[in-house]
């Protein structure tokens, strides 16, 4: 069945928009199964941000949506989704947030 692959979007000034899709190693190779839940999950999604930066928020992505808006502090710097690497996913951010969170967190 695999597992997903978040995408995080900052889709206006503080609000962050998390969107789940099957994870495939070659997404040229897609290989068409069925899956009752449609390859959704029910993801536990623990989010930090550089604004109180030891503290989580834990937001829930249910397996009946394919994404959720999350609203996080318009004035920060940067957002790590898995705050704990707990959850079995990936998160795909923009390179500008990626290179945010790799500034703060090295590589």
């Amino acid at each position: 069945m695999g597992y997903p692959i978040l995408t995080a979007t900052a889709s206006q000034p503080g609000i962050l928009t998390v969107t789940q899709e099957r994870f495939y190693e070659n997404p040229h190779g897609k290989i068409h199964q069925y899956s009752p839940f449609g390859f959704n999950w029910e993801i536990p999604l623990l989010v930090s941000t550089s604004v109180g930066a030891n503290s989580t928020q834990l937001v829930w992505l249910p397996h009946t949506q394919k994404s959720v808006d999350i609203n996080i502090a318009k004035n920060a710097h940067w957002v790590k989704i898995n705050t704990g690497q707990l959850g079995y996913f990936r998160v795909k951010y923009d390179s500008e947030d990626l290179r945010k969170i790799s500034t703060e967190f090295g590589s």
